[in-house]
């Protein structure tokens, strides 16, 4: 109830402008009881001592002894009926002599009232009179005593006494007139303070409604128009703010809605912290390259984010010194990359807040320049080996060796050899640098893929006859014609097939598969050789890269066919890839698309 009351402004003023005006009424009602109370007791005391003072008259000629005692009782009783009040003689001993309101041995038997205040006073010679309850007739009484003369000498004392019941009587009547008048002014103040509250409180209700709003972010709210008073220009100060305020995010929107673009279309990481290193923004290539979500990062300390400390350092130096920092940085996780992080303060008021850190990702630019040399290193190599033992053994032919029957025949043929070696190791450079330059496109044309398959294991049939190794076609009949490069696709094969043939067992398979699914042909070549390690199928299709190095220099490989089929297979649009364990063989897919 309390909580329902003090909830509104209106229900609070009004309650107060009633429990003030019952307050004031109250201590009216106290003051005017009293005050009319003491009025009218001064008034009936005045006219009592009139009373008494006209009784008086009339005695004085009259003996004033209790010898007399039964005509003055019927005295005070015709005295009584006439005035309708209590008369009482009392003699100058303080005797009562006569009692109008008791009988004759009542009144024998009466203490002496000589020691009453206003017998007392009347006996000194003047009139008094006192209020008190009376044993008698069990009432408060109000009594007037004034002297009776006879020659000068007081020889008694006429009282007049009254109940209080009829002033009493008449004070409530006025009590009651009071009450009634204050019901009507508490019930019109308070339908007054209630329209003056309502008339406060409904702008303020109103202002306080908008401000909700505009709290809320409706900046569109505004409040009514009114008269100028102070609810007016309170109403079109809050106007005016909400109007700034619309104004002033209204600009702060557009501005975060183009640093969003902005940092959305960013292909460099960016993260910007606060100057106690928590996470303040992300951009969404920060969370896609390092696999977070945007809402797991901002509030959070740097390192929970990323986890590297130097980047961390970067960031606490930037913080510190309000410099730009640059640094290249390898991170671990989740994978492996290198970047070139910068790292410049957020100024305000040329006091640092905080600083944002952006990444670019220079790690292919990286792996570039690490096969850049290693393709130099092996060219190198693999040319340096062959060349070396053209030089010696033409060095020993010309020393003498060519006049020897024996040996120079097998040094001419080693010669052979190797530049039969050097001639496949550039023809496979040459042709795997027109794939990647872009300068021997893809010539597409409907192509049968048994036919070409056939083709090449009758092509490679010597070798798997040398190997004793079985060379088995499983390609169905009905398989679409794919939409290749006939050449590149025979190529393809042979680098594959003749793989699989070298690296065989022997007495070992090779078997050719395909199948169709949605426009897509998925070729598979399944060997019984060796098989590849786990840590050496990543880079299987890197150029120059061997499994067994030793075995396939002796076998004549360059170290290019698996790059060849892989650049050949990327440029028709496919995807190729590997499956191998080690003794259990390997098994190599490519796709290409239906000629449909």
């Amino acid at each position: 109830m309390a909580h329902w009351v003090f909830r509104k402004f209106s229900r609070k003023l009004s309650l107060m402008v009633g429990v003030i005006l019952v307050c004031a009424m109250a201590l009216t009602d106290l003051l005017l009881t009293r005050a009319l109370r003491r009025q009218f007791i001064d008034e009936v005391a005045s006219n009592l001592l009139v009373q008494a003072d006209l009784i008086e008259m009339q005695l004085r000629s009259k003996t004033f002894s209790k010898k007399a005692g039964g005509e003055l009782q019927s005295m005070a009783k015709q005295y009584d009926r006439t005035c309708d009040c209590r008369v009482t003689f009392v003699s100058k001993d303080g005797a009562v002599l006569a009692d109008s309101s008791l009988t004759t041995d009542e009144i024998i038997r009466m203490e002496n009232h000589k020691g009453r205040p206003e017998i007392s006073t009347a006996l000194a010679g003047s009139p008094g009179h006192s209020i008190r309850y009376s044993e008698t007739i069990r009432q408060d009484m109000l009594y007037a005593a004034t002297p009776l003369r006879l020659n000068g000498t007081v020889h008694g004392v006429v009282r007049v006494a009254m109940s209080l019941a009829q002033v009493e009587q008449k004070i409530a009547g006025v009590r009651k007139t009071i009450a009634t008048i204050t019901i009507f002014m508490i019930l019109a103040a308070i339908l007054a303070s209630l329209w003056m509250s309502r008339s406060i409180s409904q702008p303020l209700a109103e202002m306080s409604r908008i401000a909700e709003k505009l709290a809320q972010g409706d900046y569109s709210a505004r409040v009514r128009p009114r008269l100028p008073d102070e609810h007016g220009q309170l109403g079109a100060t809050l106007n005016l703010l909400a109007q700034k305020v619309q104004s002033a995010i209204h600009a702060l929107s557009q501005e975060k809605a183009h640093l969003s673009a902005i940092l959305s279309n960013m292909t460099e990481a960016v993260i910007a912290v606060d100057e106690t290193g928590h996470v303040l923004a992300v951009n969404p290539a920060l969370t896609r390259l390092f696999g977070i979500q945007p809402q797991e990062c901002v509030g959070k300390p740097f390192l929970e984010v990323i986890r590297n400390n130097r980047l961390s350092a970067l960031l606490n130096i930037v913080i510190k010194d309000s410099t730009r920092q640059q640094d290249e940085v390898k991170v671990l996780a989740p994978e492996e990359a290198v970047f070139e992080a910068q790292a410049v303060p957020l100024l305000m008021e040329e006091r640092c807040i905080g600083a944002l850190l952006v990444l670019h990702d220079i790690t292919r630019l990286r792996q570039l320049e690490q096969i850049r040399k290693d393709f130099v290193a092996n060219v190198s190599h693999e040319i340096k080996t062959p060349l070396a033992s053209i030089k010696a053994f033409a060095e020993t032919l010309r020393t003498g060796a060519i006049d020897d029957p024996a040996n120079r025949k097998e040094f001419v043929e080693i010669i052979e050899k190797d530049a039969d070696r050097m001639m496949r190791l550039v023809d496979d450079l040459l042709e795997l640098s027109s794939i990647e330059s872009g300068r021997r496109a893809p010539n597409f044309e409907p192509v049968a893929l048994a036919e070409c398959a056939m083709a090449v294991a009758a092509s490679l049939a010597p070798l798997a006859d040398r190997k004793q190794v079985r060379v088995d076609i499983r390609i169905p009949d009905n398989l679409p014609l794919l939409r290749a490069d006939n050449g590149q696709l025979r190529q393809v094969l042979t680098n594959l097939l003749d793989n699989a043939i070298k690296f065989n067992k022997d007495e070992g398979s090779v078997t050719v598969k395909a199948s169709a699914n949605q426009r897509i042909v998925t070729v598979v070549v399944q060997d019984t050789g060796s098989g590849i390690t786990a840590e050496n199928l990543p880079r299987i299709f890197e150029r120059f890269y061997r499994v067994d190095k030793a075995r396939s220099c002796e076998l004549g490989g360059t170290g290019l066919g698996l790059a060849i089929v892989k650049h050949i297979i990327d440029a028709h649009g496919g995807s190729v890839g590997v499956e191998s364990k080690p003794g259990q063989g390997s098994t190599f897919r490519f796709t290409l698309p239906t000629a449909a």
